[in-house]
């Protein structure tokens, strides 16, 4: 999808490689040629032989030919020695060394002098910031944008979820309830306490962080004493987390302890860690180290000893569980591994493919500087090992310039150890593909799934999830997965956002949301996984998603046997995402009875009850709804002399807000001060305009009722249709 894209800054990476080397060409052709007898100044006396100095002492001197030839290959004599020269300074590999060269050629046929021009390094410094630091890095923005539009487009127009919502749904059905009983016994009782004190987890991390500081005081040729102390260290170290697990176990219990894999980890390194004590003890302590113990790893005790205190570096991973931050990103990123073991793969091949085409084209080139006895392509696996040398961009450039030499003495073609011209065609093609390419994909990938933490709906955090569960705990201690559906909004106000609800919302727009959840009823029961599936749902803003449509596209994104299995039983047993169709219902199935029927029914049931009370509350002064009456002498006068003052004065119902409304969900009983029963509160009014068409100038009658979402008078023929009467545009 972003090859375009990706072909456009290539272009525009050419066009600048193009000019640059246009530039080389005019400014340094011919000028990067030396004579390899130092002593020699000119072309012209680079003839004949000189002596060598021996490398070593014993070495006798060795005669060699002069001759006048460019550094290691590399050159601006034509324009496509330039290119391939400002390719490899693009890459960044010994760029610096292709600079002073540069600098110290300044004459044609005359020996370099360092540092005689160095106004050459603007030329290379210009180059490697408009095409290394700018142009080649929009392969990786172009990369990057095509992946999140691919994401975006997945999502929205495809229908797809993306990767994180479906990293977020599957950590949902990972979770369990909390237990949070409080033991009976004395002894798990304090354990509870303690380990439910809020700063005992703060206290497990700052041995943890001792421990790290005592691991980075080791060092080689540590005296006895300082031995014999790192070993009592140890002990104490150990014996700490002994405690802590110790305490775990007594407070929660077994069950609960062991059900966490990271309570289950902390237990093996408690167990792996005695064990180093008893070894430990066993063998005598830490010795010194001398020469003459390698006789000593002979010894099990011993050996044992060094594997177990090699363990010991384990304890140090027990501080990203501490930490909610660290647990997200290692989240995001095995999340991220399905579309990074893809990019792998197709990243395997072509190293495999290249592999092959080292190992036919250059197994017999004769080494030379950067082709050794270690670095070669004269077997498969030699060649995998080069090739990936390479994508680290180690010496590629050196490996191209050996595999390019063709004339003795570099080879002997006689023999068939020579290179060939052609080879930087593979290198840099390869180069290209590995390096430029496939490794800013998975660049890609890592940013946008670590992105996403920090993006919109992708707010949600692992903190949230803690915060949820311990909502949770406080309704259902034991951890059964099941509480009175009745406390429902009480859990979700207690419940930080955006899990929860907001603490502004009134309790209307808290029934409200919870009716859009529609959350399973369950006979009066509120189960775990549904409230937290559906929470979670809302807070990554997919409420309008399907159950049964989201079950199906985690079970395609899930691609282990077992896995799915294991998905399909949480769905079927919690009953998620197997909705009765359009035609079960015709034929009788029912309709599974959620939050939405329970909420909906308990507003209708409380605005009648109002209506009934206000039915009956009769006396209040003026009241247009439910005059009373009695004690007012003249009903029609009292009528007529309101009318006449373009005023009607009257009770509103408890929670109704008559004139235009703005359709917000904030009617309460008993809102704005508006008058209850017997509490003789102030009476609404109401101007009537007299250009106001839409309400007749007539005598208001005993049980006319104002619709004020028009702004007109109607009359209710029964007590029935005084439950239609909407407040505030709602719905019932």
């Amino acid at each position: 999808r972003s090859f375009k894209a990706i072909v456009d800054v290539l272009s525009i990476f050419l066009l600048f490689l193009m000019i640059f080397a246009i530039m080389g060409v005019q400014l340094f052709k011919g000028k990067l040629r030396y004579c390899n007898d130092f002593s020699v100044t000119r072309e012209e006396d680079c003839v004949g032989y000189f002596y060598r100095p021996p490398a070593e002492l014993y070495e006798p001197e060795v005669a060699v030919q002069r001759h006048w030839s460019n550094h290691a290959g590399y050159n601006f004599d034509d324009i496509f020695q330039a290119l391939l020269t400002l390719f490899e300074v693009s890459t960044l590999e010994a760029w610096a060394n292709i600079m002073y060269d540069a600098a110290a050629g300044d004459q044609l046929g005359v020996q370099p002098d360092p540092y005689l021009n160095i106004w050459v390094g603007v030329y290379f410094m210009l180059f490697i910031v408009v095409c290394t630091y700018f142009i080649l890095n929009l392969v990786v923005a172009v990369v990057v944008v095509t992946y999140s539009k691919s994401e975006s487009t997945n999502r929205h127009m495809v229908g797809r979820l993306t990767s994180v919502e479906v990293k977020w749904l599957k950590e949902v059905i990972k979770a369990r309830p909390l237990v949070r009983t409080v033991p009976t016994h004395a002894w798990r009782r304090l354990c509870y306490r303690v380990a439910s004190w809020r700063y005992f987890e703060w206290l497990v991390i700052g041995v943890i962080g001792l421990n790290i500081v005592d691991f980075s005081c080791h060092y080689y040729g540590m005296s006895q004493d300082m031995l014999n102390v790192f070993d009592v260290t140890n002990i104490v170290f150990v014996t700490l987390f002994g405690v802590e697990c110790v305490v775990k176990v007594s407070a929660f219990g077994p069950r609960h302890y062991f059900s966490s894999n990271w309570d289950r980890f902390d237990f093996i390194l408690v167990i792996l860690g005695f064990v180093d004590v008893a070894l430990q003890v066993a063998g005598g302590g830490t010795q010194a180290t001398n020469p003459s113990d390698d006789a000593n790893d002979a010894n099990t005790v011993v050996a044992a000893l060094k594997v177990f205190r090699l363990l010991r570096v384990a304890r140090i991973v027990k501080i990203v569980n501490k930490g909610f931050g660290m647990r997200e990103l290692i989240l995001t990123f095995f999340h991220s591994l399905p579309s990074l073991w893809n990019v792998a793969v197709f990243l395997f091949m072509l190293h495999f493919s290249y592999a092959i085409l080292g190992l036919n084209l250059y197994s017999d080139v004769k080494f030379g500087t950067y082709l050794t006895e270690d670095v070669n392509f004269r077997s498969f696996g030699n060649s995998l090992l080069v090739l990936f040398r390479i994508t680290t961009g180690e010496d590629w450039n050196g490996l191209m310039h050996d595999c390019m030499r063709t004339e003795p003495p570099d080879c002997e073609p006689e023999l068939g150890n020579c290179g060939s011209k052609l080879a930087p065609i593979y290198f840099v093609s390869f180069n290209a593909m590995a390096m430029v390419f496939l490794l800013n994909i998975l660049v890609a990938v890592i940013l946008e799934n670590f992105d996403s933490l920090a993006r919109g709906h992708d707010s949600l955090s692992l903190e949230n999830f803690a915060h949820f569960l311990s909502a949770w705990a406080r309704f259902d201690p034991e951890g059964s997965g099941a509480m009175p559906f009745e406390h429902v909004q009480e859990l979700m106000s207690s419940v930080e956002k955006p899990l929860g609800f907001d603490a502004i919302f009134s309790e209307s727009h808290r029934q409200l949301l919870l009716m859009r959840m529609d959350i399973p009823y369950n006979e009066g029961q509120l189960h775990f996984s549904q409230m937290f599936f559906g929470a979670v749902k809302r807070a990554l803003k997919i409420s309008h998603e399907s159950n049964s449509y989201i079950r199906d596209v985690l079970l395609e994104h899930t691609t282990v046997v077992k896995e799915k299995e294991r998905l399909r039983a949480w769905f079927a047993e919690h009953g998620i995402g197997y909705e009765p169709t359009v035609a079960e219902l015709r034929n009788g199935a029912d309709d599974p009875f959620t939050s939405g029927h329970y909420f909906a029914a308990t507003q209708i049931q409380n605005r009648w009850r109002r209506m009934i009370k206000l039915r009956q509350r009769k006396g209040a002064n003026g009241s247009l709804l439910f005059p009373d009456t009695a004690g007012h002498g003249d009903e029609s006068h009292a009528h007529a002399h309101a009318h006449a003052h373009g005023h009607v004065h009257f009770q509103p119902p408890n929670g109704i807000t008559i004139g235009e409304g703005d359709g917000e969900d904030e009617e309460t009983a008993g809102d704005a001060g508006r008058g209850e029963a017997g509490g003789g509160g102030e009476a609404a009014i109401v101007p009537l305009a007299a250009s106001d068409s839409s309400i007749p100038r007539q005598q208001f009658a005993h049980g006319d009722v104002v619709n004020k979402s028009k702004a007109t008078l109607t009359r209710p023929d029964s007590l029935d249709e005084l439950s239609t009467v909407e407040p505030r545009s709602r719905p019932s």
